[in-house]
């Protein structure tokens, strides 16, 4: 009840302006309820992101298959899942997208050896630069998803991103040699 409280305050007001008594009005609860779970509406707006990062990391290491394409979808289905109002919060440029940097920050380690095999002459720090290149690009792609609304279809969008992203593999593969003296 709290939480459903919160995510309809969240839709007609901003989240620096609801107060703890806004919440326990909403749901029906005393202040003891509300503090027994929460210690702020900042901190509940927190724990409810923190669940949703935990869904997308969850299920990307239990499908990663060296397909670096399933963290975009994955990332697409548990955002379409999620209240729109707690999406809209969490990746927004006052939160620096850093929900979306966590993610692939988490995901670094497990793509760089799918990602080195299929750009063989990639060193270690190229590999680094190469894949903020990558995941810049697609928080960019995500963000103006959620900024028009999360309704164009995402499937259509990612065929999009896959298509740019092996131009941009085969273009580095022509210039190999000059990218290598870049070393």
């Amino acid at each position: 009840m709290i939480r459903e409280s919160f995510l309809e305050l969240l839709r007609h007001k901003e989240l620096e302006k609801i107060t703890v008594t806004d919440i326990c009005y909403e749901a029906d609860i005393n202040r003891g309820t509300f503090y027994r779970y929460y210690e702020s509406p900042l901190n509940l707006m927190q724990c409810l992101q923190d669940e949703v990062y935990e869904r997308c990391m969850c299920l990307i290491k239990q499908r990663f298959k060296g397909d670096t394409c399933v963290v975009l979808r994955t990332v697409f289905e548990v955002l379409k899942g999620t209240d729109p109002e707690i999406v809209k919060f969490t990746i927004d440029k006052q939160n620096h997208y850093t929900f979306l940097e966590e993610i692939f920050k988490g995901a670094k380690e497990a793509t760089r050896p799918f990602i080195m095999q299929r750009i063989k002459w990639l060193t270690d720090t190229q590999f680094d630069y190469y894949y903020a290149y990558v995941t810049n690009g697609i928080i960019g792609i995500i963000s103006q998803w959620i900024r028009s609304g999360m309704t164009h279809n995402t499937d259509k969008i990612e065929k999009m991103f896959v298509l740019l992203l092996e131009q941009s593999k085969q273009d580095l593969e022509t210039r190999s040699l000059e990218f290598l003296k870049l070393n």
